[in-house]
């Protein structure tokens, strides 16, 4: 099942236009307005007003049109700010907005509801997470979102910032020490359900199962110490009654490179040399890959035999011979205990756990090293890796 869809720019263009709505209020004071504002983009409203400094208010109805074509709807907008609307200390309080639609990418969001953002703060070059536009009180949530893509209707019950917490660094530089986001109940329902026309949707199908239902989690931390800047990074999936995957790798940073490095996130495409001779100075602690099969590595072995039209079983032993292979090429000194835990979650599934845990912080650099001598990726992060059924 091929889809095109891509919530990585349906969801940023469709928050593009919700803030392009909060921009524009300054201009907006009474009920039925329509405003053209440049460049093929109209806006108006039905009714509410809005304070012009400031941009608290109400809003009904809203519509914005590019080039003719509308862009984006909602029935209803409220805002509570300070400062001066666009300016640098522009501060929202709260926003709520409610049943916004995006007709063109078919994306709709039931609600929107955002807390203690310093809008002002926002600058093209501002990374997410930048510690002058959060709060410890700052949140963003979305509820009921759902999207038509080519072949499938993907529905969202909530996405959600995760609570925020500030720290310093050693030099007193204001840093987010805990941050993530949450996806709940994610739903990817195939268009087509009709058998035979879609090996995929057929092997679900067989085990009761007409869309998948997925939970994701990203979680950010960094605590400081005097031996420099730990951060951590945590994705956390189910997919419900398939699979379940965990990842998780700490870092060891200096302080002054983490502030150097913070700005060059910002345009990473723009910084690749920058970035790699900062490279040196941060460290992997420790890592964690986790996967649990519980029936998806079935339906995709069933999918490829039957498209190269071989057995389940013939096709589990090419993909066996082939790791087999693989691995004896690229990891000469360590295949006889890396190959048995891989064959065996080929074969049968269950839980295969990778872990690193090197005698000492591994620069990132290294990586140079491993592409030329392979095993050492195995031998100088501590890797570890067994297969549970």
């Amino acid at each position: 099942m091929k889809m095109s869809f891509r919530p990585h720019q349906l969801l940023p263009r469709g928050l593009f236009w919700l803030f392009v709505m909060s921009l524009l209020m300054p201009h907006m004071a009474a009920a039925g307005t329509t405003l053209q504002v440049g460049n093929g983009v109209e806006l108006s409203f039905a009714a509410g007003d809005i304070d012009i400094k400031s941009g608290s208010g109400e809003l009904f109805g809203v519509e914005i049109h590019e080039d003719g074509m509308v862009a984006l709807t909602a029935d209803y907008l409220k805002i509570d700010a300070d400062g001066t609307m666009g300016g640098p200390d522009w501060y929202i309080r709260t926003l709520l907005i409610k049943n916004a639609l995006m007709p063109d990418g078919g994306l709709f969001i039931n609600q929107i509801e955002a807390q203690d953002i310093f809008a002002g703060a926002f600058r093209g070059d501002t990374v997410p997470g930048d510690p002058a536009t959060v709060t410890e009180q700052s949140f963003i949530k979305m509820t009921n979102l759902s999207v038509e893509a080519e072949k499938a209707l993907v529905s969202v019950d909530e996405i959600s910032s995760l609570p925020i917490r500030l720290a310093e660094s050693s030099s007193g530089t204001p840093v987010v020490a805990k941050s993530g986001m949450a996806i709940k109940g994610m739903t990817v329902m195939p268009l087509e359900q009709s058998p035979g026309n879609d090996p995929l949707i057929d092997k679900l199908a067989e085990r009761g199962i007409n869309s998948v239902e997925l939970d994701l989690i990203i979680l950010s931390t960094i605590d400081v110490a005097e031996t420099g800047m730990h951060v951590g990074y945590e994705v956390i999936s189910d997919i419900r009654d398939l699979a379940a995957i965990e990842f998780s790798v700490r870092f060891v940073i200096d302080d002054d490179v983490y502030e150097r490095l913070l700005p060059l996130l910002a345009a990473p495409e723009d910084n690749g040399m920058a970035m790699l001779g900062l490279s040196g100075a941060i460290a992997v602690e420790s890592g964690r890959l986790v996967v649990d099969d519980t029936g998806l590595g079935d339906i995709a072995f069933a999918v490829a035999a039957a498209e190269e039209g071989v057995s389940e079983a013939e096709f589990r032993s090419m993909a066996r011979m082939s790791a087999a292979a693989g691995v004896g090429a690229t990891f000469p000194e360590n295949v006889a205990w890396l190959l048995p835990p891989i064959e065996a979650m080929l074969q049968r599934g269950g839980r295969l756990t990778a872990l690193a845990s090197p005698d000492a912080p591994v620069p990132l650099s290294s990586v140079i090293g491993f592409a030329m001598f392979p095993d050492l990726a195995i031998d100088q992060p501590g890797i570890a890796l067994n297969q549970h059924p």
